[in-house]
């Protein structure tokens, strides 16, 4: 089984600019971290950074990425993703998995990649989520939160809100889920999602995979466990200057 892991990088963000250039532990960028993880995986046949940013094409270009550099006009990650598979897809050659990994996912190792992959198994889409232990990480709009099927663990709904419902004192990491950047795609599945037009519930989440959703594909959202020390390193929400700044100072 063949895959890719291509991780799509703006620079411009709504949330936080030059998010992709921000200066990690050791001063190396985020997407380095993130790009590194992803050089860990076992199971990928090849790692590219699709970029619209000439400053990310030459910062990878430096670190010996493999680099694509894309247009700027692209709405979403999953657009750019197709538009860098298409390049590096030879003639008569199949990749069975696609995974688009966020670069704002420093913390996202080899190894869940690979944990990912495996379970994936030509499922058309699937994604990680994982238990949501801190009430005001839960209620920020910048931690994107699901809800699964426990019996088919098949994602039902993605939302910047608390869902399900509910207060300090009836929240619990039992119930409620984050949800990890990262997806994997059949191939066909991923070609038909970048073109998919906008969609009523994804514009008004600002979330992308709900166009998964409304266009009926089901996606699985597998529970994983990241490392317990992950924090340390990095900020649990890396999508706003406060928090980043007030991570920064403290590190």
């Amino acid at each position: 089984m063949r895959s890719i892991i291509i991780i799509p990088a703006r620079l411009q963000s709504s949330r936080l600019q030059c998010k992709p250039l921000l200066p990690g532990p050791d001063g190396k960028p985020m997407i380095v971290y993130t790009w590194r993880n992803a050089l860990a995986s076992k199971l990928a046949h090849n790692v590219v950074v699709a970029t619209d940013s000439e400053e990310i094409l030459d910062c990878m270009r430096e670190e010996g990425a493999t680099v694509c550099l894309t247009s700027p006009k692209h709405k979403n990650g999953t657009q750019r993703v197709h538009e860098a598979i298409k390049r590096f897809k030879e003639p008569g050659q199949q990749f069975d998995v696609v995974v688009n990994l966020q670069v704002d996912e420093p913390m996202v190792s080899g190894t869940i990649i690979d944990d990912l992959i495996r379970r994936h198994n030509y499922y058309q889409a699937s994604t990680l989520m994982t238990s949501c232990y801190d009430w005001n990480e839960c209620v920020s709009p910048n931690t994107v939160k699901v809800v699964a099927k426990d019996s088919n663990d098949k994602a039902v709904y993605f939302s910047r809100s608390v869902i399900p419902y509910a207060t300090e004192e009836t929240f619990n990491d039992t119930m409620h889920f984050k949800h990890i950047g990262i997806y994997a795609f059949r191939y066909d599945t991923l070609v038909e999602v970048a073109n998919t037009k906008d969609c009523d519930y994804g514009e008004a989440e600002n979330l992308e995979q709900l166009r998964i959703l409304e266009k009926g594909f089901p996606m699985n959202a597998f529970r994983v466990f990241p490392p317990a020390n992950a924090a340390k390193n990095w900020p649990i929400s890396v999508n706003d200057l406060e928090s980043y700044n007030a991570w920064l100072e403290a590190a």
